[in-house]
């Protein structure tokens, strides 16, 4: 109330999609007096919807409108669909188990006229993920710059090339965060540990962004070190290349030699030397190197090279694959991915490559949940797929495209030549426990590439699983920091330490940790003025001093609390942190999760249960 009267207050909620307990609630409000007016809301069903508050004050009235997105909880299931079809029609079956909460499901349809449909899901999980590790920055970086050769559809936020240059602007600036004494670049920010890897991949990056004039003056000095590094590092590691037998080498040497060629860095000595060193490394670094000589135009390595990767090539009627020997069954899907779309990217820029459809076809049959594991493959397969297209140009026509499941149409448009073109549409699927058809049809001659992500809510709670971790959570009191309490019932205004317990049976490293809290729950952030410098002490004096072989640091948000250790030795670690329980109610506490970011099929996680805040 900004008069000098006392007044009656109404306010009234409105939402087509929402569901209020009380869509009303009626205050006095003395002069300058505020209130906070919180409204119990529920919706049945995921997407967009409008909400209107009207407030009415004497004789002045106001309105607020805006719209909430409403998304699957936190642990969504996720099922994806990918292929190609040449006749004027196909069908693929979509299933949401049983288990799965009505109203939650949402159909995520991409079609294509070459490939860039199958990186959908890429680019959904690169903007829910938290920007905090340079993966994830330079692989949304990546896909903003690929997105108009592709066709791709970004978030709505990046609707225009000054939004997108916007963005990568941002990002450049966040680089700064994870530079490391050497001047390379770290995965986490702060730490000391350079990585050979994301040092050459943010070479590449500022490269690109070099050449399209979107590289700001003022961050020159970051391009001229990096390249200064990899110089450094090159000769240094060609002094101690160890010999064949003594173990895989580093990938990241040849991939930071690849990118010093591509600007016209690159020496054919050096080149030499790897190539004549290059039985140590794996499928990965080999294909670096193959890369390296034919920016050289080395054709004697380049032919060699070619031949020994197409001597790993697995050979079968619909699809193809690079294999190292005896690695199958050692490596992941995310590793085999990964080093799959180095080979296939290497074989395409140096020549022709006749098998290349068949090893799209198996990348995309090896995707999980939308994508290929973590954001390093995923950014590989889309280099790749940007070099078949540009060089190939798959699409010589255009294609009138309809999607329908049961009689309704879910997607119509038409993919033109020459632009590479991809149609996109989301659809609530209401069909619970059976297959629902899913109708495509096409006019036009040549192959129409489609990708459906089917997203829902899984009614029963999730188990703990551990693959390779074991993960634990408690609770206690600031009165007994060492008693855990029952995570099950706390008192509102009360400050919790909640810790985390990670048991990993052997070094890992690349390790995150994620903990949902519910909405019940807040974190306390002691790097806040407003909080007591007492917590401050009680969380410094718990926690370990961040080092190598152990948790590093930390970021907290709203709703979660994230942890990282650039390596984790093997054993038992804890992290603990405060919250605070602001709201009395029943609540939902999704389970702690941790996993290796570069590989995220080793992971752990703690089961779901239920929280009640009392007085």
């Amino acid at each position: 109330n900004n008069t000098d009267k006392t007044y009656s207050v109404t306010l009234k909620a409105q939402s087509q999609g929402l569901n209020f307990a009380n869509d009303s609630f009626q205050a006095t409000l003395k002069p300058t007096e505020e209130k906070v007016m919180l409204f119990d809301v529920s919706a049945s069903n995921c997407g967009h919807f409008p909400i209107k508050f009207k407030g009415q004050m004497g004789t002045e009235t106001d309105i607020c409108q805006y719209s909430i997105n409403v998304i699957p909880d936190e642990r969504t299931n996720v099922a994806a669909v990918s292929g190609e079809f040449e006749a004027k029609e196909a069908a693929e079956y979509v299933k949401i188990p049983g288990g799965a909460k009505v109203g939650s499901a949402i159909l995520d349809i991409s079609v294509s006229n070459n490939f860039s449909s199958q990186l959908n899901g890429v680019v959904q999980k690169l903007w829910d993920e938290d920007a905090i590790a340079l993966d994830t920055i330079l692989a949304r970086t990546e896909i903003i710059l690929l997105s108009d050769r592709l066709g791709l559809k970004l978030p709505q936020e990046l609707n225009s090339e000054a939004k997108r240059k916007a963005a990568v602007k941002k990002y450049c600036q966040e680089l700064e965060k994870f530079r490391t004494i050497d001047n390379g670049f770290s995965l986490w920010p702060g730490t000391k540990v350079c990585s050979n890897i994301y040092t050459a991949w943010a070479l590449d990056v500022m490269t690109k962004l070099k050449k399209m004039g979107w590289l700001e003056s003022e961050k020159e000095y970051l391009y001229i070190d990096t390249k200064l590094y990899a110089k450094n590092t090159i000769y240094a590691s060609l002094l101690k290349l160890p010999k064949v037998g003594d173990g895989v080498g580093d990938p990241g040497i040849p991939m930071l030699f690849a990118s010093l060629c591509k600007i016209g860095e690159g020496q054919n000595s050096t080149l030499v030397v790897l190539y004549r060193a290059r039985q140590k490394f794996s499928l990965s670094g080999r294909a670096y190197i193959l890369k390296a000589a034919a920016e050289l135009n080395n054709r004697e390595i380049v032919e060699a090279l070619r031949q020994e990767l197409s001597n790993t090539l697995k050979i079968e009627e619909r699809q193809a694959w690079f294999e190292e020997d005896g690695t199958a069954e050692l490596n992941t899907i995310s590793e085999r991915a990964l080093s799959n779309a180095a080979a296939l990217s290497a074989m395409l820029r140096s020549g022709d490559f006749k098998f290349a459809p068949k090893v799209f076809a198996w990348l995309f049959s090896h995707k999980v949940s939308g994508t290929w594991g973590f954001e390093l493959a995923d950014a590989k397969v889309a280099e790749a797929l940007t070099t078949y297209t540009d060089k190939e140009q798959v699409v010589r026509h255009d294609v009138e495209v309809k999607v329908r499941s049961g009689g309704k149409q879910l997607l119509k448009g038409t993919l033109k030549y020459p632009q590479a073109n991809c149609l996109f549409a989301s659809s609530p699927i209401a069909t619970i426990g059976q297959e629902v058809p899913i109708e495509m049809s096409k006019t036009g001659s040549g192959k129409l590439y489609y990708d459906l992500l089917l997203r829902y809510a899984p009614t029963k709670p999730m188990p703990a699983t551990d693959h390779g971790f074991y993960i634990f959570q408690s609770c206690s009191t600031l009165d007994d920091l060492e008693r855990p309490i029952p995570f099950t019932e706390l008192k509102v205004g009360q400050v919790y330490k909640v810790s985390v317990n990670v048991i990993s049976p052997v070094n890992r490293d690349q390790v995150v940790v994620n903990v949902p809290l519910p909405a019940g729950l807040e974190v306390v952030n002691t790097t806040f003025d407003t909080e007591s410098n007492l917590y401050s002490n009680l969380i410094n004096k718990v926690n370990p001093d961040p080092d190598y072989g152990t948790f590093t640091d930390a970021a907290y948000y709203s709703d979660h609390v994230k942890v990282w250790a650039e390596g984790l030795q093997a054993g038992e670690h804890t992290y603990s942190f405060l919250a605070r329980a602001v709201s009395c109610g029943h609540y939902r506490m999704p389970g702690a999760r941790i996993y290796q970011k570069n590989c995220p099929e080793v992971f752990g996680c703690t089961s779901e249960t239920r929280l009640k805040i009392v007085p």
